[in-house]
């Protein structure tokens, strides 16, 4: 990914906790003929230094069949992004760009289909998207419960790479930058407003 060096973020604990704030993302692999692509919710997980990500995807879609734990895979995270308009810069001799957030995780994948880690990660996705619905959970039968888990495939990727593009309006300047942040803030679009986030949190 081309990454100017204003634009690109290196620090880890900054992308992990991005990909957890925007965790339902693009799962990439190349089987030889043509791009598989997939959107995924994603559980991203720390155990003893190393980055986990996992999932799981419907057993009737034959992108998991091209995975393997010889080929790196891509998971691209994207958070807000918004069209910037020229009218928050100083001089009139600029023209419009777009401000996004992304991060790209490369690693190699592995295919799981035991019962109990199909349950640890229906659980972990509870926890991370509504709580309250295990109780709920708990009470559906099991033979309900097996029937999901035969029309499901498990993927775990350990992270191998992380880049991070925060384009945020960096290269202008100061002032320009709080223009925008104004401007956007004021915008019934959700969007626009998370960029004024990210360019807040960024500035600070």
């Amino acid at each position: 990914m081309y990454i100017p060096g204003y634009t690109k973020v290196k620090d880890r604990t900054k992308l992990v906790a991005f990909m957890k704030s925007y965790n339902f993302a693009l799962l990439f692999c190349n089987n030889e003929i043509h791009y598989d692509i997939t959107p995924l919710p994603f559980v991203i997980a720390e155990q003893a230094g190393k980055l986990k990500l996992v999932t799981h995807i419907a057993r009737v879609n034959s992108h998991w069949k091209n995975l393997n734990e010889k080929k790196n895979v891509l998971v691209l995270f994207q958070g807000p992004h918004c069209y910037i308009s020229p009218q928050f810069y100083e001089s009139k001799v600029n023209v419009p760009t777009w401000n996004y957030t992304m991060v790209a995780a490369y690693g190699k994948p592995k295919i799981f289909h035991e019962r109990e880690k199909h349950l640890n990660l229906v659980h972990s996705m509870f926890e991370i998207m509504e709580p309250q619905f295990r109780n709920q959970w708990d009470d559906i039968p099991d033979e309900y419960k097996e029937k999901l888990f035969s029309g499901i495939v498990g993927i775990e990727i350990e992270v191998e790479k992380l880049e991070g593009k925060f384009k945020l309006s960096q290269n202008k300047t100061l002032n320009e930058q709080k223009r925008i942040i104004e401007g956007l803030k004021m915008s019934d679009d959700s969007l626009k407003r998370g960029v004024a986030e990210m360019m807040e949190e960024n500035l600070k």
